[in-house]
């Protein structure tokens, strides 16, 4: 493992041969998943799968170019499939199975959604050097803090956080993760 992916990622594990063994029927899963996204057109080569107590929960694939949606990544649209079909947002009970790391838009769902496992085929490195440069372009704008986006503070401050007061006071199920 090179150093930023162990930067990245600090709770790698390595499964013994028989987790293995009984997760694998997931990731191959998750690649059928990606082979529908390239064989349909609807987006590159990415599936994933959302699992709870060794059952599949959902299935996605990568539908950006189908639905012209930068966001729709297999493992956001997996994530969005497993919450409709639990009625819940909470997925933490859950675990992830994607093709490739995910990237920081992808991660950033399977925290909100508390998702408890990540299982990836290959590194976004080797995604890169396949000719996949999407995340690294992320990766690399994260580290130089957005460089080469114009951020602009809007003067709402105090209008912006009368709303967030008002969601505060919300009955808590309602607020219960955002």
């Amino acid at each position: 493992m090179n150093a930023d992916f162990q930067r990245r990622v600090k709770n790698t594990i390595q499964l013994d041969p028989e987790e293995l063994a009984q997760k694998k029927k997931f990731m191959e899963l998750a690649l059928e998943e990606g082979r529908k996204a390239m064989n349909s057109g609807a987006g590159g080569p990415f599936g994933a799968v959302i699992v709870r107590n060794n059952e599949v929960v959902s299935c996605g694939y990568n539908m950006v170019f189908e639905t012209l949606d930068p966001t729709a990544h297999a493992e956001i649209v997996a994530i969005r499939n497993a919450t409709q079909k639990l009625g819940q947002l909470d997925l933490s009970d859950c675990e992830l199975f994607t093709t490739c790391e995910p990237c920081p838009q992808c991660l950033a769902a399977t925290y909100w959604a508390g998702i408890s496992r990540i299982y990836y085929g290959i590194t976004q490195e080797e995604n890169v050097k396949m000719g996949f440069p999407g995340a690294k372009r992320m990766y690399e704008a994260f580290e130089k803090h957005g460089s080469d986006k114009q951020v602009v503070v809007f003067a709402y401050e105090d209008i912006c956080q009368k709303l967030m007061a008002e969601w505060l006071k919300k009955d808590a199920q309602e607020k219960q993760y955002y």
